[in-house]
């Protein structure tokens, strides 16, 4: 269903069975938010991988309001591939201002770091 007004979301779903189907879901709904401004996405712990974490940046990327985003994927299984995604969907959200990411004990490198930090340089209000 359509959340056409809803502007912040909060899940946790730390240490749980979430995989790639879950985040893939997860990311779909949130997609069909545009006037979400923050999210904070707590999967630390969960089954997602690269996929999952696709399916997470194709989301945020049409969420042009979103201002703020929390993304806990410590000990994922989430790589290059996945950051790269989670970065370019960030890149496209031209009032972003605040982000955390935490990626410990995940499988990403120099590579993923360069990727994601390459699109946020396209954030222009990012403080």
């Amino acid at each position: 269903a359509k959340c056409p007004e809803l502007q912040k979301v909060v899940l946790d779903l730390i240490n749980t069975n979430v995989g790639d189907a879950g985040a893939s879901a997860i990311g779909a709904g949130l997609g069909l938010c545009p006037q979400l401004q923050e999210v904070t996405l707590r999967l630390e712990g969960t089954n997602i991988s690269d996929v999952g974490a696709l399916a997470i940046g194709d989301c945020l990327a049409k969420c042009p309001e979103l201002q703020k985003v929390v993304l806990d994927l410590i000990n994922t299984n989430v790589g290059d591939a996945g950051a790269s995604a989670i970065g370019a969907g960030l890149g496209l959200c031209p009032q972003l201002q605040e982000v955390t990411l935490r990626l410990e004990g995940t499988n990403i490198s120099d590579v993923g770091a360069l990727a994601i930090g390459d699109c946020l340089a396209k954030c222009p209000e990012l403080q």
